[in-house]
C-alpha cells in the first residue's frame, strides 16, 4: 500500500493530542463501524479525563558510596506519554532498601522551584552490600510496582574493626552447601576459641541457627541446603557470643550461576497459529537471573528437526517456522556450560489471528495472519502510546504501511481487536527518532591543576525554531574511585524503555549507543520477549477501567476518625491540630461518620502534631472521645526479580582506591585505638541515679528475653514484679490505691496498653514512694507509678482520651552539596586534604531561552581524570544527556 492511500483512506480522526513535546494528527476513513469506534474512543477519552500517568527518573551523583557518605539525587517527574515536565504530583518518595528487603530510610521530597532534589545521609555503621533505591509518586502506584523507578547501588564500609570476618561457600554433589567463616583480628591473627552464633536466612520459613567455636585457625564451618539458588536475598549472619570482643557480620549468599537455565518462547503476536509462518522469539535465563547464551534445535513429535535456534544477544534470538495442527513441538537447547535441556513450545492454535510487523525504511509494516472460517469479524488494529490513542484501523487487507513520522518516539503498543471487542493479539514496537534538541558541554581548558577553577559552558542545540528551556542536573566524579557504566540505565533509556517494561532489563543503555540495523534488531527482540501492561486494553475498550486506588498528592493532609464516648455525638465535634515547630494551627469538624480532614498543610519531616477533640460543658472546654489517625501506607518491596550486580575487575580496582579516601569522606577520620578500660557507672547504677534506689527498670533486651513471643503491654504490666492485678486495675504489692500508668509521658489505661506490642517498648520503670510522687502528673503517686517508654523513630500516634500526638512523614528539608571555594590563597594552600569522590553536584542547572548557561567549581587534590554527566529534559519533553571527561594533571 502506498503512503498517500494510507493517509487519505484508511485512518479515522479520533482526536488530536497535543502535549508540549509533540503533536499527532489522525486521518479519516468512511469504513469504520460506529459500534466499535465509540467504545475505543470513549475508553481512551475517559482515561485522559484523569490526571496523566507519570514516570519518575532519579539522577544520582554516582552509584557506589561509602558508609557515612551522602547520596545526592534529583528526580525528573514527567508525563508517561510525551515526557512533558508538567506532571501533577507535588511530592515524590525515595526509599533505600538493603539486600534482605529491609527498609533503611524513606524520604519525602517536595517540589521546590519546580524541581525535586534531595539526599540520603548514610549511617557510618551501615552494612556493606547491594542496596536498592526506589522512587515513586502515590499516583504511580495505580499502575503497579513494576513501573516504579528502581536502581541498585553499592555501599562499602571501610571502617576499621577489632575483628574482621570473611566467608566462603562450597556446594557438594549431595546439594549441601558448606559455609566456612574465618575470623582474624586487626593484626591478621586468627581469633581462637570464640563462641559464634550463626543464622542462615533462606526465606521467611527457612531460618537455621548454629553455634560454633572457632579453632586455632579462627575458622568455623556449617552446612545448609538451598532449595532456590536463584534468590539474591538469602544471607548468613554471624555474631560473637559471650566474648570480650564484639563482632557481628552479615553475608549475602550469591545467587548461583550454576548449570541450570530456563528458556521461554514468544510467538510474534502471542499466537502460535497453525499453517502460518510464525516468527518465534526466545529468551534464555541462567540460574543467577542473568541471560545465558544457548543453541539448539526444534523437534516435532520428538523425531523430525524442523528448525534451529541460536541466541544472538543477551540470551535472546528468534527463528521462523510454520506449525501444524495436532503436532507437539519441543526445543532441545544447550547453554554455555554444556547443559542440555528440553523445553516445550507453546501449543499450536488451529484458529485465530495474530499481528506481525516489519520495518521498511521509514514505514512500519503491520501484517495480519488469520486462520478460520468462524472468526468474529471485522478486525481492527488499535495503536496507543500509554494512555494516548494514536489510531484505529479497520482491517480490510493483509498489511498496512504506517509512516513512522506520525508516531511518537518510544514504545508503541499495537493490538488486534476482533468484532466482539476482545483483544486477540498484540505487538510492542519501539520507534526511534532523531532528537529535535541536544545538549553539549565545553570545558574552558583541556587540563586542570590542583584546586583550580573549572568553567563548563552548556549549550542547548535544536533543529527547529521553537523556543526551548531546559532543566538539568550535573554530576562530576573522580574516575579513580567512581565507575561509570556506559551500558547502565540512564535518563534516556529509563524514560523511553525500562520505565515501560516489566522485569529486569540487562544493559538497557546498550540499545541507544548506536542507531544501526543490528542494534535496532536486538531492540526489537527485546520488544518481542519483554512484557508490558500498564493497563488492560480490553478494560479500556469495554469501559471497565479500574478506579484509581491511590490519590494524586498535590498537598499534605492529615485525616482520621473521631470515636465518640457513650451517648456522645460525632457530627460537628471540633478537632484541632497544633504543631510548635513549625507553628501550625488548624481546625476541622467531624462529619456524621466521625471522619475529619486537615488539608492544605505544609510541614517538614519530624513535625509533631498534637491533635485534640473537644467537648463543651457549661464550665469549660475539655478533651473528649477518641481519635484514630489514618496512617501512611507504602507499597511492599521485593527484589526477587532483580539479579545481584556482577562485580567487574574494574569495580574491585576502584574499591581499593576508594579505601584510601575513607578517612576524608563519610564521617571523617577514624582511628582504631588499643583496648582500654573505662571506669564508670553501669546501666543499673545509671537507672538508680535517674529513678531512685527503689525503682525497677526493665529495658528492651530484658523484655525480649522474658517475652520472646510478642505480647501486649497490658499483659506485661500485669506480670511485673511487685505488681498485682485486681478488678481491672493495677496495684503495687501491699497498696490500696491504683497505680498511675504513663505511656510516653501521657496518662494511659490498660485498655489502651492492649494496643501496644512488646517489640515497641524501649523501657518500663516501676516507681514507689517519693520517686513515684516526682513522676506523677497530678495523682500524687500514692499508689505508685509505672512509666512505659516506646522506641523512637516512628509515628507515635497514641489513642488517649481526646488527645493524641502524631508525627507523620513530612518532606525533607533542603540541603546543599558543599562545594569548596579556593579564591583565597590561604584556603587554596591549606594542608587540609580535599579528597572528594563526587567533585561537583548541581541539581539546578537551568537553561533559559538563550540556550546557554555556565557552571563553575574547583578541582580536588588527587591527580586523576573526572567524568561528568549532564542529564535533563526540555520544556517540550525532549530528553537530553551528555557525558564527558576532564583531566586533573600533576602540578
Amino acid at each position: 500500500m502506498i503512503y498517500g492511500n494510507f493517509l487519505t483512506t484508511n485512518m479515522k480522526p479520533l482526536f488530536c493530542y497535543f502535549i508540549v513535546c509533540f503533536s499527532l494528527s489522525f486521518f479519516s476513513s468512511k469504513t469504520f463501524s460506529q459500534d466499535f469506534e465509540d467504545p475505543i474512543t470513549s475508553g481512551f477519552q475517559k482515561m485522559q479525563e484523569r490526571p496523566p500517568m507519570e514516570k519518575l527518573y532519579l539522577h544520582l551523583d554516582k552509584t557506589t558510596y561509602s558508609s557515612g557518605s551522602t547520596i545526592w539525587f534529583k528526580g525528573y517527574l514527567v508525563t508517561a506519554t510525551g515526557h512533558a515536565p508538567f506532571a501533577w504530583s507535588r511530592f515524590i518518595y525515595v526509599e533505600l532498601f538493603d539486600q534482605s528487603e529491609k527498609l533503611v530510610t524513606r524520604q519525602k521530597i517536595k517540589q521546590l522551584d519546580g524541581i525535586f532534589s534531595g539526599h540520603i545521609k548514610l549511617e557510618t555503621a551501615l552494612q556493606e552490600g547491594e542496596y536498592t533505591i526506589r522512587a515513586y509518586t502515590t499516583w504511580m502506584l495505580n499502575n503497579g510496582a513494576d513501573f516504579l523507578f528502581q536502581k541498585v547501588i553499592r555501599i562499602v564500609n571501610f571502617q576499621p574493626s577489632d575483628v574482621v570476618s570473611e566467608i566462603d561457600y562450597e556446594t557438594g554433589e549431595d546439594g549441601k552447601t558448606t559455609a566456612s567463616v574465618w575470623f582474624v583480628d586487626r593484626f591478621g591473627n586468627a581469633v581462637e576459641g570464640a563462641s559464634v552464633v550463626c543464622k542462615v536466612n533462606l526465606d521467611e520459613n527457612q531460618v537455621e541457627t548454629f553455634k560454633r567455636k572457632t579453632g586455632a585457625d579462627g575458622k568455623i564451618q556449617f552446612d545448609f541446603v538451598r532449595e532456590n539458588k536463584g534468590l539474591n536475598n538469602q544471607f548468613v549472619e554471624v555474631a560473637f557470643e559471650n566474648s570480650s570482643a564484639v563482632h557481628a557480620n552479615k553475608f549475602f549468599i550469591p545467587s548461583s550461576d550454576g548449570e541450570d537455565f530456563d528458556l521461554q518462547f514468544f510467538p510474534e503476536g502471542g499466537v502460535f497459529l497453525a499453517g502460518k509462518e510464525t516468527h518465534v522469539a526466545f529468551k534464555a535465563i541462567a540460574q543467577d537471573g542473568y541471560s545465558t547464551e544457548v543453541s539448539g534445535y526444534i523437534l516435532q513429535n520428538g523425531t523430525d528437526t524442523v528448525s534451529f535456534l541460536t541466541s544472538e544477544h543477551r540470551g535472546m534470538g528468534a527463528f521462523t517456522m510454520k506449525p501444524l495442527v495436532g503436532v507437539e513441538y519441543a526445543a532441545f537447547a544447550t547453554n554455555s556450560k554444556g547443559q542440555t535441556k528440553r523445553f516445550d513450545l507453546p501449543p499450536v492454535v488451529s484458529e485465530g489471528a495474530a499481528l506481525s510487523v516489519k520495518w521498511l525504511g521509514d514505514f512500519l509494516q503491520v501484517q495480519i495472519r488469520a486462520r478460520g472460517e468462524n472468526l468474529p469479524k471485522p478486525f481492527y488494529i488499535v495503536a496507543h502510546s500509554c494512555e494516548v490513542l494514536l489510531f484505529t484501523q479497520l482491517v480490510e487487507q493483509l498489511h498496512y504501511n504506517i509512516p513512522t513520522e506520525i508516531l511518537p518516539e518510544g514504545m508503541i503498543h499495537l493490538v488486534l481487536v476482533d468484532g466482539n471487542q476482545n483483544p486477540v493479539s498484540s505487538r510492542l514496537v519501539f520507534v526511534k527518532k532523531q532528537p529535535a534538541a541536544r545538549v553539549s558541554v565545553q570545558a574552558d581548558q583541556p587540563n586542570y591543576r590542583r584546586r583550580e577553577e573549572v568553567t563548563l559552558s552548556i549549550n542547548l542545540q535544536q533543529t527547529d525554531t521553537l523556543l526551548r528551556t531546559g532543566d538539568f542536573s550535573l554530576s562530576v566524579t573522580d574516575d579513580l574511585v567512581v565507575e561509570t557504566d556506559s551500558l547502565a540505565d540512564h535518563i534516556y533509556s529509563n524514560l523511553l524503555l525500562t520505565s515501560d517494561l516489566k522485569g529486569h532489563i540487562e544493559d538497557p543503555a546498550f540499545y541507544f549507543l548506536n542507531d544501526d540495523d543490528r542494534t535496532n534488531y536486538y531492540l526489537d527482540l527485546l520488544m518481542l520477549t519483554q512484557g508490558w501492561q500498564r493497563f488492560d486494553i480490553g478494560d479500556v475498550i469495554n469501559n471497565q477501567l479500574e478506579k484509581p486506588r491511590h490519590f494524586l498528592e498535590v498537598g499534605q493532609t492529615i485525616s482520621g476518625t473521631y470515636e465518640a464516648t457513650i451517648l456522645g455525638k460525632r457530627e460537628g465535634v471540633p478537632i484541632t491540630a497544633l504543631a510548635v515547630e513549625p507553628l501550625i494551627s488548624v481546625s476541622a469538624e467531624a462529619d456524621e461518620s466521625g471522619r475529619f480532614l486537615f488539608n492544605e498543610l505544609d510541614f517538614p519531616d519530624s513535625t509533631v502534631f498534637t491533635i485534640q477533640s473537644q467537648k463543651y460543658t457549661k464550665i469549660r472546654q475539655e478533651p473528649a472521645g477518641f481519635i484514630e489517625i489514618d496512617q501512611d501506607s507504602f507499597p511492599s518491596f521485593s527484589n526477587l526479580n532483580q539479579p545481584s550486580a556482577r562485580a567487574s575487575s574494574a569495580s574491585e580496582r576502584l574499591l581499593r582506591n576508594a579505601q584510601q579516601r575513607m578517612f576524608f569522606e563519610g564521617g571523617g577520620r577514624t582511628i582504631l585505638l588499643d583496648e582500654f578500660v573505662v571506669t564508670g557507672a553501669d546501666q543499673r547504677t545509671k537507672d538508680m541515679m535517674e529513678y531512685g534506689i527503689s525503682s525497677t527498670v526493665i529495658d528492651a533486651k530484658a523484655l525480649a528475653e522474658q517475652f520472646p513471643v510478642e505480647q501486649m503491654a497490658d499483659f506485661i504490666v500485669k506480670t511485673l514484679p511487685g505488681v498485682r492485678y485486681t478488678n481491672d486495675q493495677i496495684f503495687m504489692r501491699g497498696g490500696s490505691t491504683p497505680a498511675e500508668i504513663y505511656l510516653d509521658e501521657m496518662n494511659a489505661d490498660l485498655s489502651f496498653l492492649s494496643t501496644i506490642g512488646s517489640s515497641e517498648i524501649e523501657k518500663i520503670v516501676v516507681l514507689n514512694g517519693a520517686n513515684a510522687a516526682f513522676y506523677s502528673q497530678g495523682g500524687g503517686g500514692m499508689g505508685g507509678v509505672i512509666l512505659i517508654n516506646t522506641k523512637a523513630g516512628g509515628s507515635f500516634e497514641r489513642k488517649l482520651a481526646g488527645v493524641i500526638q502524631y508525627m507523620p512523614l513530612g518532606y525533607q528539608k533542603p540541603a546543599e552539596f558543599y562545594v569548596p571555594k579556593y579564591e583565597v590563597d590561604s584556603i587554596r594552600t591549606s594542608n587540609e586534604p580535599d579528597m572528594r569522590s563526587t567533585v561537583y553536584w548541581n541539581p539546578k542547572v537551568n537553561i533559559d531561552e538563550s540556550g546557554t548557561t555556565t557552571v563553575k567549581f574547583y578541582t580536588a587534590d588527587p591527580n586523576t581524570s573526572y567524568s561528568y554527566i549532564l542529564e535533563g529534559i526540555t520544556n517540550r519533553g525532549e530528553i537530553c544527556r551528555y557525558k564527558g571527561k576532564l583531566s586533573r594533571t600533576a602540578e
